[in-house]
């Protein structure tokens, strides 16, 4: 396996201290393993698809994450409108530490302890940085998170909890991967962002829903993005079924943004200028894709692009309005998941359509 940039197309060999290109653009991984050759169904967790991931089961970590329930909806009790569609829920805010996050954080610190490292450095607005410290505390790594200074208390006690060093940095949220990559050097950072081995856990999603779906693809996937590792994930995934002719084409990817955190929908539609609905200084309570600057803002136009998605803005009164009928039909999540069925209003129905909505954090960390 190796590294590639996507920007340059320059080639790395895999090592810990290589996480971003010396041109400064994102790597991928490339590796010869193939999806879904083998299911070990005995296994629940995401190893279950071991065979399509790049680390050794001697380095493996896990608390058991992966193989959420796919729930089906009636949505005529959540939305205004009666849907035609079919819809699923995907929860994977029923993680161990209660975000879709730890699917990456299981094989990047797995990679952590291939690579033979003591201490892990991430830098998170919260969900990452709880799943990193709790991946790391399993696997006996040292753990230092950079949070934004407004990071919810919730989730700073669950980082702390798990033993990790906390490091708040006034500013915005770029701000915080500046100081954690500043103080990385030759450390492993264990970036949910640049790390490809993180994507290597989010791409199981897709080989779940694959499953889950007796081995089809629905029409549509729905999630929250900001830095995209849902999206690319989803993408990742899905292109490994699709090249393993499992299935035949790959499923439209909408991917959700806050109005005035929106660079994702406006690269995607050509438009230039600032954030819609950004007049200075703003916040969001989705603070999970409170992101202006994504470092894989190209390739995550890519996905969407290929594989005939869109990009969806919600509004702050939109997320509070989804996440209570949300909570109210049993759906404890935070407002970040709750984007997603906001946006399903904008969305629309289609008539036999089979579409899943994948919602990301738990609402005991709000």
């Amino acid at each position: 396996m190796k590294y590639i940039c996507t920007v340059c197309a320059k080639g790395y060999e895999v090592a810990a201290s290589i996480w971003r290109c010396h041109c400064s653009g994102p790597l991928q991984l490339v590796s010869h393993s193939h999806s879904l050759s083998s299911i070990e169904t005995a296994d629940h967790s995401l190893w279950r698809y071991a065979s399509s991931i790049p680390i050794s089961r001697e380095f493996q970590v896990s608390l058991g994450e992966g193989m959420t329930p796919l729930v089906k909806v009636e949505l005529k009790s959540l939305l205004p409108f009666a849907s035609e569609t079919d819809f699923r829920f995907k929860l994977d805010y029923l993680m161990p530490s209660g975000s879709f996050k730890d699917r990456g954080a299981a094989v990047l610190i797995s990679a952590a302890r291939y690579f033979g490292v003591s201490r892990v450095i991430e830098d998170s607005s919260g969900n990452a940085g709880a799943a990193i410290a709790t991946y790391a505390a399993r696997a006996g790594l040292r753990a230092t998170i950079f949070v934004p200074a407004s990071t919810a208390e919730g989730k700073l006690r669950q980082i702390a909890a798990c033993g990790a060093e906390l490091v708040r940095i006034e500013g915005p949220r770029e701000a915080v991967a500046e100081a954690a990559q500043e103080a990385a050097g030759e450390a492993f950072y264990a970036s949910h962002v640049w790390n490809p081995f993180f994507f290597q856990g989010t791409k199981t999603l897709a080989y779940e829903i694959f499953e889950q779906l007796g081995n089809r693809a629905p029409d549509a996937i729905i999630a929250p993005c900001g830095n995209g590792t849902m999206i690319l994930g989803l993408y990742i995934g899905f292109k490994d079924l699709l090249s393993s002719n499992r299935i035949h084409r790959l499923p439209r990817l909408l991917a959700v943004q806050a109005q005035g955190y929106d660079p994702i929908c406006r690269a995607f539609n050509r438009e230039q200028g600032a954030p819609h609905g950004a007049n200075g200084p703003s916040a969001t309570v989705a603070g999970g894709i409170a992101i202006r600057k994504p470092a894989r803002k190209v390739e995550i136009v890519k996905a969407l692009e290929e594989s005939d998605g869109s990009c969806i803005i919600v509004k702050e009164q939109e997320i509070l309005d989804a996440r209570e009928r949300l909570c109210r039909s049993g759906f404890y999540v935070e407002p970040t998941s709750a984007t997603a069925l906001a946006a399903l209003v904008h969305v629309g129905s289609k008539s036999g359509a089979l579409a899943v909505v994948v919602l990301t954090g738990s609402g005991l960390k709000a």
